[in-house]
């Protein structure tokens, strides 16, 4: 048995090689979408996901519903995570760029590449999540967006913005902003009002949008994706761990997954400028040149994987109209940009700096180009 780290709500080892055992730390009395996910994953014939071996329930007390104590998933054999894999390409750019004194252009083919095939693989997941035909798919059918879960979206957002704005106000704890030349404007950003940030948002009250809500992974970033050295596979589908386990079924859009997967290339790319300013690969007067190579970095990224998933998953999930899919994106990245602010302050302080950059640029500049 090899234990692996811990991670924030459970702790897993590998067994035999064969197999991956989580023992849940957050016992809660709901169906795990780590159990429900990659069964109904398994059924429908979806081969890019680890399949469920068993499982260990156990009784709560005063509770009705049973607890997962224990979760076995096959272990697919992996060269790492998409993390793991895009932190290098990165860190190998920026001191290719730095040893030969030239300014990097654009983004390598095999890169690209990856950001197509990620695309097109989560696409795929969508599908398979909201495939019917089957006497137990009720759970995963496909639900059409309303105007009043359109205007829950809006409403979400804004409680996520008002809570951020408070968390901001105790920004002494992350002593590196501080140390940040352009922190107080994007801090003066995020101050303003909700109605003003909003604001191009709420067409979403108005009109209905010709999409669907389904069961997503929900946690979806570049660290629940692993490379197998020819393709990708999708793990940890046990949803954002500071959610309840009764709110993680929860059907929602699926370009919520690749808003995660967006602010996770936006946040590996910013990973790497820093950790190469650090480590003194990158003198002080190349940092604002480097800076404009990430920005158009990450929007070739972001590009890529949004027009591979666009052309693999079709209209019946995600609108056909591409200015509404850019809304929505627009919507579920700031979401989640403000949501990573809340957990960096509380969790990593020194990295917030990352999302609050990330948040105030969004509210000024809409991310996505469709």
């Amino acid at each position: 048995m090899n234990l692996l780290s811990s991670e924030q709500s459970n702790s897993s080892a590998i067994l035999d090689g064969r197999m991956i055992a989580k023992l849940v730390r957050r016992l809660q009395p709901a169906s795990n979408p780590d159990v429900e996910i990659p069964e109904r994953l398994a059924r429908v014939g979806f081969d890019h996901s680890p399949g469920l071996v068993a499982t260990l329930e156990v009784d709560m007390p005063g509770e009705d519903s049973t607890a997962s104590a224990v979760i076995v998933h096959e272990a697919i054999a992996n060269e790492g995570d998409l993390w793991a894999w895009m932190s290098h390409q990165l860190s190998r750019a920026i001191d290719a760029r730095s040893e030969s004194s030239a300014m990097m252009d654009g983004v390598d083919g095999p890169t690209l590449a990856i950001a197509d095939l990620l695309g097109r693989r989560t696409a795929e997941l969508h599908l398979a999540l909201a495939s019917t035909g089957h006497p137990a798919d009720g759970a995963f059918s496909p639900q059409s967006f309303t105007l009043l879960s359109q205007r829950a979206l809006l409403q979400s957002v804004r409680s996520g913005l008002r809570a951020t704005q408070r968390a901001l106000r105790h920004r002494s704890i992350a002593p590196r902003l501080d140390a940040v030349d352009d922190v107080d404007e994007w801090i003066e950003t995020l101050r303003r009002s909700p109605e003003d940030i909003l604001r191009r948002f709420e067409p979403l009250r108005r009109s209905k949008l010709g999409a669907s809500r389904i069961r997503i992974h929900g946690d979806l970033h570049l660290g629940q994706v692993l490379w197998t050295g020819r393709d990708v596979a999708f793990i940890d589908f046990e949803g954002e761990p500071d959610r309840p386990m009764s709110g993680r079924s929860i059907k929602r859009s699926p370009l919520v997954d690749i808003a995660g997967l967006m602010r996770s290339i936006d946040y590996a790319a910013r990973s790497a400028v820093d950790t190469a300013v650090e480590r003194g690969v990158v003198a002080e007067g190349d940092v604002v040149g480097l800076n404009a190579w990430r920005r158009a970095w990450t929007r070739a990224m972001h590009d890529t994987l949004v027009e591979a998933y666009l052309s693999t998953v079709g209209p019946r999930l995600v609108p056909d109209d591409r200015s509404e899919v850019r809304l929505l994106l627009d919507l579920f990245v700031l979401e989640k940009a403000l949501y990573e602010i809340r957990y960096e302050l509380g969790h990593r302080p020194d990295w917030t700096v990352w999302p609050l950059a990330a948040a105030a640029e969004l509210i000024t500049e809409p991310l996505v180009r469709t």
